[in-house]
């Protein structure tokens, strides 16, 4: 029996591309009997299909209490995004004023 040392480019393409097809195969089989055993087992037990239950989020303070913020903190995140949304140099931007605006888009 002789063993070769070396292989041809052909050789190692071909090797190669018979491992990726077995990985890819058998991923391929992982996958669908993973959704074929889902299926299975949601209609043993009913679930399939049925939402999960909505939780209702606590009911916000009426007044919440008022927060000490950072304007600074602000006025960079605020720079910040500007100067990427316009594509002026941060250094370029002055920002004079910030307003607080209610959002009354929630309602």
């Amino acid at each position: 029996m002789m063993v070769e040392s070396h292989m041809s480019f052909v050789q190692s393409l071909l090797t190669s591309l018979t491992g990726l097809t077995v990985v890819f195969s058998v991923l391929v089989i992982l996958a669908l009997a993973t959704i074929i055993i889902a299926k299975i087992v949601g209609k043993l037990t009913g679930t399939q299909g049925t939402p999960a239950p909505q939780t209702v989020p606590a009911a916000a303070p009426a007044t919440p209490a008022p927060v000490e913020e950072d304007i600074g903190d602000i006025v960079a995140v605020l720079q910040g995004a500007l100067s990427i949304e316009t594509g002026i140099p941060v250094d370029k931007l002055i920002i004079t004023s910030v307003k607080s605006v209610e959002d009354n888009n929630d309602q």
